[in-house]
């Protein structure tokens, strides 16, 4: 060995590196190269670290350690789930019993035992790398058991830990110690870990309220929490409920912006399934700062029904394939119903807006009819809103003396209400016979009203005045 290998050795030895290099540092300096690397790995505590070791020609013959790039594999706690029909908690015992150094024994039937077991968790971590947790969730199985220098990291491993960057890598002065990079490494994965925890509270806290506020409740909650953990690119929820006899599934989409770590809840598909159709009706409702709308109104509006909401404006910004609409603050109020005779680009059902205007007034078309609930403030109230919300809202109709339970829902575009009885079939009685039914009921009410209250000609110098006008009209 010559003085120049020596003195790279004693370089390598004070940053920390004591294993012994001298035998592929002289290859690698033989072969004449201006530039290679030697790659080596160090175990602290249960963590292991990856050192790309830099050396450049400095001259004709000469050598020198410039310096290394340092990645960390750190032990991590895995939360486990069932991928792909997989359990990775059972996989996860498995692997840590398993002989990972079988290849080193000279019995046979120890290392066919090995090999078989190897062969088997292999496939069983590509069949995960299929879904983009079960990656995550294979990546972390192997960083935490496989021990350094055994059997060799699938390609597949390799890829998952480049795609998802999982694991990145710091350079180092050949002068700081491998313990010192180390500490630096694990200290800016404990902060990353604690900045990413806060931010992902944060995240989740505002995307829970999002979530349940847009009417979707509470029971996704876990779910997000787990997903935004995962920390994917974009990842959907999945919801399923019932309206009555309808069935609904809606898929939740959430996305990070490009140089972001924050989720956004940008919009949800939603699927209506009646038992009179036989297919689905289906519409994407995007989520942004205004003009949303809730579970409960979309499906609505699949039903067919129409939802009176506050609106903002839109305003064109650009044009040509680039134009996009923004809200403004200008508000307006209108009801909204899909026309399900016409399609946007994007296939979605477009919408068609009945403004104030139209002339559709829903207090006073509902005075046409005999319905019990308009005769108490608080009833009236909450019939408005409901039918506002583009419910079919069952009512009391008073027809000739007797209580009638129907259903009825908002018409807007008709400027009419449409009736339904007990069994949601349409009614087609015809509006005058309502509106005569509607007259009498309320010339009645006014009746009972005015025999309940004081005679206005009471008292005693009413009854004097009328004393008077009664002898004026027998002269």
């Amino acid at each position: 060995m010559d003085n120049r290998t020596e003195e790279i050795l004693n370089k390598l030895r004070g940053a920390g590196f004591e294993e012994n290099l001298s035998e592929i540092l002289e290859q690698n300096i033989q072969q004449g190269y201006g530039y290679f690397e030697i790659t080596l790995f160090k175990e602290f505590d249960l963590d292991k670290i990856l050192y790309q070791l830099r050396f450049e020609k400095n001259g004709e013959n000469g050598y020198s350690f410039s310096g290394y790039d340092a990645q960390l594999f750190p032990q991590v706690e895995i939360e486990h789930s069932s991928i792909n029909g997989t359990d990775t908690g059972a996989l996860d015992t498995r692997m840590k019993s398993a002989d990972w150094y079988y290849e080193y024994t000279d019995d046979y039937q120890v290392w066919e035992k090995g090999a078989a077991e190897m062969e088997n968790i292999r496939s069983t971590l590509k069949q995960l790398t299929a879904d983009e947790k079960g990656a995550h969730i294979a990546v972390q199985l192997w960083n935490n058991h496989v021990p350094l220098y055994s059997v060799n990291k699938p390609d597949f491993i390799h890829t998952a830990e480049e795609k998802f960057g999982l694991y990145p890598v710091l350079s180092f002065a050949p002068g700081v110690h491998a313990g010192e990079a180390y500490n630096r490494l694990k200290s800016n994965h404990l902060n990353t870990s604690l900045n990413n925890t806060d931010m992902n509270q944060k995240n989740y806290d505002y995307l829970k309220d999002q979530v349940k506020f847009t009417g979707f409740g509470d029971s996704l909650e876990n779910e997000l929490m787990e997903k935004i953990k995962q920390q994917l690119p974009e990842f959907t929820l999945q919801h399923q409920r019932e309206f009555g006899k309808d069935n609904i599934t809606a898929t939740l989409h959430f996305k990070k912006p490009e140089n972001s770590e924050v989720y956004f809840f940008n919009r949800y598909d939603l699927s209506v399934n009646q038992p009179n159709n036989e297919a689905a009706v289906n519409q994407t409702f995007f989520i942004g700062r205004e003009n949303n709308f809730t579970l409960k109104e979309a499906y609505n509006m699949l039903a067919g029904r129409a939802v009176y909401k506050e609106l903002n404006k839109l305003e064109k910004i650009g044009e040509g394939n680039t134009a996009y609409y923004q809200p403004t603050d200008e508000k307006y109020k209108a009801w909204v119903q899909l026309d399900f005779k016409n399609t946007e680009d994007n296939g979605n059902f477009k919408m068609k807006y009945f403004h104030d205007n139209y002339g559709f007034d829903l207090k006073a078309k509902l005075a046409e009819y005999p319905i019990k609930e308009l005769n108490n403030e608080e009833e009236r109230k909450n019939l408005l809103q409901s039918l506002e919300k583009g419910n079919r809202q069952s009512v009391t109709f008073i027809r000739d003396g007797k209580e009638q339970k129907q259903f009825i829902e908002a018409s807007p575009q008709y400027k009419s209400i449409n009736i339904y009885d007990s069994n949601n079939k349409r009614v087609r009685k015809t509006q005058k016979q309502d509106e005569d039914t509607s007259r009498q009921t309320q010339e009645k009410s006014k009746k009972q009203k005015q025999e309940q209250s004081p005679d206005e000609e009471s008292g005693p110098g009413k009854a004097a005045k009328r004393s008077r006008k009664a002898k004026q009209g027998i002269s």
